[in-house]
């Protein structure tokens, strides 16, 4: 049985895989939804996995932030 989130990741959610880069980057939610051009509350949905699927744009611009690729970000490589 999977014991951290490194051994979990290929069942996190887009949402999921959002919040943890950017906590592991030190980024507050109200920062990074500036960084990214979009508001907290749509961040919150995006990370609850409760908002609509973002655009190419808003994924491309969270993974650079992010220092990630967009495939990273929607679970088709590891993150890590």
């Amino acid at each position: 049985m999977p014991t951290s989130v490194l051994e979990r990741e290929g069942s996190l959610t887009f949402g999921q895989r959002v919040r943890l880069c950017r906590h592991a980057h030190g980024y507050r939610a109200a920062a990074f939804a500036t960084m990214v051009e979009i508001s907290r509350s749509y961040l919150s949905a995006l990370e609850n996995d409760h908002g609509q699927t973002p655009s190419v744009q808003l994924l491309q611009r969270m993974a650079q932030t992010l220092h990630v690729t967009t495939s990273q970000l929607l679970g088709e490589t590891p993150l890590f």
